[in-house]
């Protein structure tokens, strides 16, 4: 499993090395953890996880995570659920990419309470590096204080809408060619009729 997340607050490597041993279940030998500035000989690089962290320049939030877990390590264990889990054990609220909308600011907050919230992340190019801001959260986020709070227009746009009445009505149709705009024309009896009427 690889993961790339955010952190809101700057965590210390040895409170991330114990948070990820603890969720995944293994010894803090296990995991590796080092800046992606920091020395990269001394990884050690067959470690089970590996988690590789950026400091990010001022903005909202503190540190961008490459987190690389061993299939049998990881076992069920989600993007998602590894985010909420890290957000619990660190005490901050931890990031991670929209999986069900295709747009690069779609993310989800996991909050250190246990909740996630949709939310809306830009990124703040600038000669030095890349900033980010938290632009939209659809609740309140202790740590996100300058975020909005509002529902996300983007995501409602992906929500699916029940039509049960069209759906009965089309479950009579056939499903084959006469499916077709032209099958539908030549099928319905609703549409004959219609048509004979204008005629």
């Amino acid at each position: 499993m690889i993961a790339n997340l955010f952190t809101v607050a700057e965590t210390e490597s040895s409170q991330l090395r114990e948070a990820l041993a603890q969720l995944l279940d293994v010894t803090r030998e296990a995991v590796d953890v080092a800046d992606t500035d920091g020395d990269q000989e001394a990884r050690r690089w067959d470690s089970p996880v590996l988690c590789t962290y950026r400091v990010l320049p001022p903005g909202d939030l503190a540190l961008e995570l490459d987190i690389y877990v061993e299939d049998e390590t990881a076992g069920t264990l989600s993007e998602a659920d590894l985010a909420q889990g890290l957000a619990v054990r660190t005490t901050t609220s931890v990031l991670y990419p929209s999986m069900d909308i295709d747009l690069d600011s779609a993310y989800w907050v996991a909050v250190p309470d246990g909740r996630v919230v949709r939310c809306r992340l830009e990124a703040i190019d600038s000669d030095e590096d890349t900033s980010y801001r938290v632009d939209a959260v659809e609740g309140k986020v202790a740590d996100l204080p300058r975020a909005k709070v509002e529902w996300l227009p983007e995501a409602l746009e992906y929500e699916p809408i029940g039509t049960p009445l069209s759906d009965a009505f089309l479950a009579t149709y056939p499903t084959d060619t006469a499916a077709s705009v032209e099958g539908r024309v030549h099928y319905s009896p609703e549409l004959l009729t219609v048509l004979s009427r204008r005629l």
